[in-house]
Parts: C-alpha cells; structure tokens; sequence
C-alpha cells in the first residue's frame, strides 16, 4: 500500500496536468486523519498527487476503481524498466 512520501512517474500525459516519465510525490492519503471519515464511501487508502500545475489529483489504490497503476508507475517499476531498457532488453 502506497504512503505520504512514495514517488510515483507518469505514464500517460494528461495535457499540461501530467507529463510522461516526471515524478510525483504522493501528499495525502485517505486514510490520513484530516482525510479519513469513519463509515464513508471514502474511508478508502486512496493517494493524491499534485499535477504540473498543483492541483490535487486522487486516485485509488489496487483493487479500487480508477486505480492509480493506470495513470503511473511505481519507483521500484520505473528504474527496473529503465534498467531494462538502458540493457537494450
């Protein structure tokens, strides 16, 4: 499960709110107290980025809809594919 602090890189690029390869850092999560409301729908661990221009984006985390692994990769995918690719692989 992701946390405050985690970087994610875009994989798709969303006009000038998202650029391919950039990282984002995850400032919130749902289940943050200030965020988290006890029986909410959104009582979720959902993440939130801020995009290119500084507005909050939110997204669920596996097993929720609109998923995060949609929109990003993990740091740990990124440079593995990164790896990969710099091998010629």
């Amino acid at each position: 499960m992701l946390k405050v602090g985690d970087i994610l890189y875009a994989k798709r690029k969303v006009d000038l709110q998202l650029t391919i390869d950039k990282t984002y850092t995850i400032v919130y999560t749902r289940n943050d107290l200030k965020f988290s409301v006890v029986g909410s729908k959104w009582d979720e661990a959902d993440i939130c980025i801020l995009d290119d221009e500084g507005t909050n984006w939110w997204f669920g985390q596996i097993g929720s809809s609109e998923c995060w692994t949609g929109w990003f990769y993990s740091e740990k995918e990124w440079k593995r594919n990164k790896n990969l690719e710099d091998l010629g692989i």
